[in-house]
Formats: C-alpha cells, sequence, structure tokens
C-alpha cells in the first residue's frame, strides 16, 4: 500500500464491478468496508481494530482492498453467515463452532465468486444440490466483488489459512471463457482450485436477461436470481452446459 491511506464505509454494499474499477491499473490506496464488516466489529464484539488490521494486512499482501470478514456457510439444511477468522468448523460433529481465538475455517469446498447476486445464485443451488444428493458436504461461499480481484481474494484465503478446502471459482466469461481461464491461471498462486466458468454470465445459467437485470435495483436483481435458481430444472441444465455439469460435480466433490 502506497502513499496516503484511506478507508471508505458502505453501508448498503458496493456495485459488482466496484473492486476491479479501483484495482485495474491504479495504486492501491483505500480500503472498503461494509455492513457485514461493521456487524462482525460491533455486533459481534470482534472490535473494528481486529477487522482493520485483516483488512489491512490481505490489502498489503495481496492487493485485495475488500477482503471479507465473513463468508456464507452452505449446508444441505442452512445456511448462515460465518466470521472467517472467528469459528471452525468440526468435522466430526458436522457443525460450526465459535472460538475466541483465530483460527483456521475448513469447509469441503470454498467458493469464490463475483458478488452479492452471484453468492445468492449459488448458495440456492448448493442447497438444492446438497439436498438432492443427500450430502452432508459444507461450503464456504465469499464474495471478491469484482473478478479481477478473485485471484487476490483467493490467494488471500488461501494464505491465511492454509486450507485442505478444494476451492472453486465461479466467475462469469464475458463473451471470453478462455482468457478468463487464463487470467485465473495466472493470478492464482496455489494449485488446489478449480473453475466454473459461465458464459457470457450466470444469468445465462438461470435463463434470465443479464441486461434487464441491470437496469433494476440491486434488491431486485437477487430476489429474481434467487427465485429463477429456486425452480431451475438442475438435471436439464447438466445436460445442456459443461460449466454447470462441473459446478454441480464440485458441490457433490465429484471433481
Amino acid at each position: 500500500m502506497a502513499g496516503t491511506i484511506g478507508i471508505f464505509i458502505s453501508m448498503s454494499g458496493y456495485a459488482e464491478d466496484a473492486v476491479d474499477a479501483l484495482v485495474l491499473g491504479k495504486t492501491l490506496n483505500i480500503i472498503l468496508l461494509d455492513k457485514r464488516d461493521l456487524d462482525a466489529a460491533i455486533a459481534r464484539d470482534n472490535g473494528f481494530t481486529n477487522i482493520l488490521k485483516l483488512k489491512l494486512r490481505k490489502a498489503a499482501e495481496e492487493g485485495a482492498i475488500y477482503f471479507p470478514s465473513e463468508g456464507e456457510f452452505e449446508t444441505a439444511k442452512n445456511k448462515q453467515l460465518v466470521e472467517i477468522d472467528h469459528l471452525h468448523y468440526d468435522h466430526v460433529t458436522g457443525g460450526v463452532l465459535s472460538t475466541r481465538v483465530v483460527d483456521a475455517t475448513t469447509a469441503d469446498l470454498l467458493i469464490v465468486c463475483e458478488g452479492d447476486t452471484d453468492r445468492e445464485v449459488i448458495a440456492t443451488l448448493s442447497e438444492r444440490i446438497l439436498g438432492n444428493a443427500g450430502s452432508n458436504r459444507s461450503i464456504k461461499i465469499i464474495v471478491a466483488m469484482g473478478k479481477i480481484t478473485i485471484p487476490r481474494v483467493a490467494n488471500a484465503l488461501w494464505n491465511t489459512f492454509y486450507s485442505e478446502s478444494k476451492v472453486l471459482i465461479v466467475t462469469d466469461g464475458d463473451g471470453d471463457p478462455v482468457r478468463t481461464k487464463e487470467m485465473l491461471v495466472k493470478g492464482l498462486e496455489f494449485n488446489e482450485w478449480i473453475s466454473a466458468i459461465p458464459n457470457p454470465s450466470i444469468e445465462d445459467w438461470l435463463n434470465l436477461d443479464v441486461n434487464q437485470l441491470k437496469k433494476m435495483g440491486s434488491k431486485y436483481r437477487i430476489e429474481q436470481s434467487r427465485r429463477a435458481a429456486s425452480n431451475l430444472d438442475i438435471e436439464e441444465l447438466q445436460k445442456r452446459d459443461g460449466q454447470f455439469a462441473r459446478f454441480h460435480d464440485a458441490i457433490l466433490g465429484k471433481d
């Protein structure tokens, strides 16, 4: 981090390409926080200093100016927000144990995606896939708030936890999935990852018009995407879309 460093807090979140716009070809001198960070700092009594130190460290080490202080933990039965640095997943009981000591948080699969809409789609699809298969696998979903910054957030997560979990990257192909894959290969610093690249976007899986959705507010967009994911014919999509088939197999640990 160079020069004067600033903190920007948005309680309503950020546009899904906000981080990419801030980091692409620019000097890193700002850190983004949102409502989840303040909830972790205040409502769950972790303290603002601890949250800020985590974010500063990840910005300096990995260039991740938006490093989430919590992720979404998904199983076949339910989902909940979990704090990355203050939880421990117990493989014996299948539960998430709260702890005051910073410990590696593990899950069977760690998913890194672009934005909040993607997270809702992935969470809904994951719950359905796990439920249909009667699987007891657990999944954690982390939002990078941008496509270009996905490798930075993934590297930061991996270097923090030294996780034994597989990492699944879900990001839009934007009409050029080959170049998208090359970006991931070049940016990721570990080998234990796979990718699912819906093309041109994850909305293609849902038969939604992404341009129409962009004209709507974020809450409407997320709700429409969640509803479409809830009604999606998973088996049919597996047959016609190879990238969704990869996503499906990764959720069930068949990759």
